[in-house]
């Protein structure tokens, strides 16, 4: 949350009309990348419900992470087709790579948290120290 208030701050007040154009770049293949390991979490949760406890389950398992990877190639496709290069989302290659329950989790608690911070934020009136105020006594 804190990394995208100050770089929408940042930019609004400092950055060229360029600087702006490649945040948003980087900015959408971010919200595409969130969307689609959303859209496995989700798979995976319903495939552990339906399927817990089942012989077939890691058969299956394995299908939603193929599916997962194979849906990673068309989006990754499609950027390398609109000019991204391919260290500009190496991460991404990396995370998909080694995808497991753990790092779903990870992205998982990091998604749904921000938007809730980001409402601190404006609730704070977008005063920094406010802000870190009332997450010092949400963490407390």
């Amino acid at each position: 949350a804190v990394e995208r208030l100050g770089v929408a701050r940042w930019l609004a007040e400092r950055a060229t009309p360029q600087a702006r154009e490649d945040y948003a770049r980087g900015d959408a293949r971010r919200t595409g990348f969130r969307d689609l390991t959303r859209a496995a979490r989700e798979r995976l949760a319903a495939l552990y419900a339906r399927e817990a406890g089942s012989p077939s389950l890691p058969a299956a398992k394995r299908q939603a992470m193929e599916r997962f990877r194979a849906d990673y190639a068309a989006l990754r496709a499609q950027w390398l087709a609109t000019g991204t290069q391919p260290a500009q989302i190496a991460g991404y290659d990396r995370l998909v790579a080694e995808a497991n329950n753990a790092a779903f989790g990870a992205q998982a608690a990091y998604d749904e948290l921000v938007p809730a911070f980001e409402a601190l934020f404006e609730q704070s009136g977008g005063d920094w120290p406010k802000f870190y105020a009332a997450v010092r006594a949400l963490a407390a």
